[in-house]
């Protein structure tokens, strides 16, 4: 009875190990690797514009990269097997790889407020090019990103979390498009920390 209980653990582990094996392993290191490329580009970007929605986009960005590379490693490690002191192996590590991911989250969020708030105290012109390009760039490697992680994330928490960052690093580059072009239009330069 206990040798059956035992296999029956061994054999959920084992299902697990799989959760990261080919497919999502493959889509976490080619989403990584487009999302660390832009982060470069994007804020180059935003330091030459000086737009907080710019800077406060490639820093979501950056926790995306993260947040990816999080994700890989932590199935990696849930994919080992199970021994005697560990029946389910280790996909712990899955789930704590997404609650590190939530936390970067939350951090990223207060840096940003803090600068928006800096910047509502001392507006400055922006130029809108470099926010329009930041942003285009933006929308084209998180679509990519997020149609390789939209399969593996429907059944794997970890992967449901760095589906998650690239899909609030979409959002932000719609905010940037929104951004530059009420300040084209209107000036209203406060926008962009707002929006930021």
């Amino acid at each position: 009875m206990e040798t059956h209980k035992n296999n029956d653990k061994q054999e959920i582990a084992s299902h697990g190990m799989h959760s990261m094996a080919g497919g999502n392993a493959r889509a976490l290191k080619i989403t990584s690797l487009l999302t660390g490329i832009y982060f470069i580009i994007e804020l180059g970007l935003g330091i030459y514009s000086g737009s907080i929605a710019v800077i406060s986009d490639s820093f979501h960005t950056f926790s995306a990269v993260g947040g990816v590379l999080l994700a890989f490693i932590a199935g990696r490690i849930a994919m080992r097997p199970s021994d005697k002191y560990k029946t389910f192996g280790s996909l712990r590590a899955e789930i704590i790889g997404a609650l590190l991911n939530g936390s970067f989250l939350l951090v990223m969020a207060i840096i940003v407020l803090f600068m928006g708030y800096m910047r509502l105290r001392s507006p400055i012109e922006l130029p809108i090019a470099p926010m329009l390009v930041a942003a285009f760039g933006g929308l084209i490697t998180e679509a990519i990103s997020i149609k390789l992680l939209y399969s593996g994330q429907k059944d794997n928490l970890n992967m449901k979390g760095a589906f998650w960052h690239v899909l609030q690093t979409l959002v932000g580059s719609i905010i940037i498009i929104i951004a530059a072009v009420v300040i084209r239009f209107t000036g209203f330069l406060a926008i962009d920390p707002i929006l930021g």
